[in-house]
């Protein structure tokens, strides 16, 4: 019965097309980070053929040679030695530890990260962002990686058209059965009602889960291969560096943790529009509302964002997770916090921890509803 469902979902033509469109935008996504890379040549240089400014791979490989005598562990040694000759990219990086002395630089970026968040959420809030912070291993490493490019900010792009695809695919999934009369001939069958609505939500999921996995893999690909692998266990790559960042994450630990919350996303996501799927009779409605709930974090950011509970309402809402503009990216880099009463929640725990149960729970709504279901 799932194979039966897999075929009917792979060989949909809405659903190909959406997809291929999805993977197109994903190639040029992957090829728009790469040539956003721009280098200018440092005092007393001259760039090949007196070429102003590089762009793409050219500015990629000059900036890594650029790089190059500094990557490293960043003792304090080599920080008060960097800063003294002037050394940069390095010390772009290392000096937006804004207002403290960097003749400490790990006691100063502690001390940025508590006055920041403090000022933002609260001693509480603080406090808990030191206690995450705790587990950074120093020095830490620094080299090129990502330079000044938007990888993560292409990827949460290519993450938000996912969802939005698997949200008007699944939206189909019960309702197209209900506008033709198929429903009701399906569900006298032996195991036409809880059987056929999991292989159907497993469909869903898999079709879902595949091309999010496809799209995000060729991206990831192609900017990697572009920017290369190495030294994964850096923390400071490039331009590309928060300082609010807790817990020493590494930028490919970032990535990791932006495709698993991507990932959640889209299942919650999909999940949501079975449910709708399954308890209403017009396609036309499921479809739009599907949507809407995946676009409302981004359209609806102003409104919701009001307080408190417009904070946690926008951080929990299924498509949360590749908001574009509040998404996991940006949680990670400005050490976000989510409060109940004294207690302050990491807001990328939340954004994970939130669709994974909004999946399991819509998907079992959607099973109820499907079973219980009569055409009118």
């Amino acid at each position: 019965m799932l194979r039966q469902e897999l075929k009917r979902v792979f060989k949909s033509r809405p659903a190909l097309a959406l997809s291929a469109a999805a993977l197109a935008l994903s190639v040029l996504m992957a090829a728009s980070t790469v040539r956003s890379v721009t280098a200018y040549p440092a005092p007393g240089e001259t760039l090949p053929d007196g070429a102003p400014y590089l762009t793409g791979l050219d500015a990629i490989e000059y900036e890594r040679q650029r790089s190059a005598p500094y990557e490293g562990w960043l003792t304090q040694e080599r920080i008060d030695r960097f800063l003294a000759e002037g050394a940069e990219p390095v010390i772009s990086a290392l000096r937006r530890v804004q207002g403290e002395d960097l003749a400490d630089y790990y006691s100063a970026r502690k001390a940025y990260i508590e006055r920041t968040v403090a000022s933002g959420y609260g001693e509480d809030a603080a406090a808990a962002a030191l206690a995450l912070d705790e587990s950074a291993a120093e020095p830490f490493y620094y080299e090129y990686g990502f330079g000044d490019s938007d990888a993560l900010i292409y990827l949460e792009l290519v993450q938000f058209a996912v969802a939005l695809v698997c949200a008007a695919t699944a939206s189909m999934t019960f309702v197209r059965d209900y506008s033709t009369g198929a429903g009701d001939i399906l569900r006298c069958a032996r195991h036409g009602r809880g059987r056929l609505a999991r292989a159907k939500t497993l469909g869903a999921f898999i079709f879902g889960s595949a091309l999010y996995f496809i799209c995000c893999g060729v991206f990831t690909a192609i900017v990697l291969a572009a920017f290369g692998t190495d030294a994964s266990a850096a923390q400071l790559k490039g331009e590309y560096y928060s300082v609010l960042i807790l817990g020493g994450m590494s930028t490919n630990a970032q990535l990791l943790l932006c495709l698993l919350a991507g990932w959640l996303s889209v299942l919650a996501v999909s999940a949501f529009a079975l449910w709708l799927s399954a308890c209403t009779e017009s396609p036309v409605a499921v479809f739009a509302l599907s949507v809407a709930m995946a676009v409302l974090p981004l359209a609806g950011m102003s409104l919701l964002a009001e307080g408190a509970p417009g904070l946690w309402l926008q951080n929990i809402l299924p498509g949360g997770g590749v908001c574009l503009t509040t998404g996991m990216v940006q949680q990670l880099a400005s050490a976000g916090f989510l409060a109940i009463g004294s207690l302050h929640i990491w807001t990328p725990i939340v954004m994970l921890a939130a669709p994974a149960l909004e999946t399991a729970a819509f998907a079992l709504l959607a099973r109820r509803a499907y079973v219980r279901h009569e055409c009118k």
